[in-house]
């Protein structure tokens, strides 16, 4: 999944971005991020921004019943939680 491979690399958040524009200069910036291998958090899919909304739902104990999501949607919750389990950023 493109977007876990996004996440894994580290979103662009406000301070990468006053980082990038102290190094590139406002005027360059919209370059800058077009060669960025980083993504915006508006950038992911609204389906993996779901998902991520649901996992954080979980697990802060929010309590989902089984016809909260459909089949799909569970298998792929399944999925990102083993990939967040399993995950081991680079330091």
């Amino acid at each position: 999944m493109e977007d876990l491979a996004a996440i894994a690399r580290g979103l662009c958040d406000a301070r990468e971005q006053e980082k990038c524009e102290a190094e590139f200069g406002v005027a360059n910036l919209a370059w800058a991020c077009e060669k960025c291998e980083k993504k915006q958090t508006d950038d992911l899919s609204p389906y993996t921004l779901k998902l991520l909304r649901v996992a954080a739902l979980a697990d802060a104990g929010y309590p989902l019943a089984a016809n909260d999501l459909t089949l799909d949607e569970w298998f792929d919750l399944g999925k990102l939680k083993a990939w967040r389990e399993t995950y081991q950023p680079s330091t």
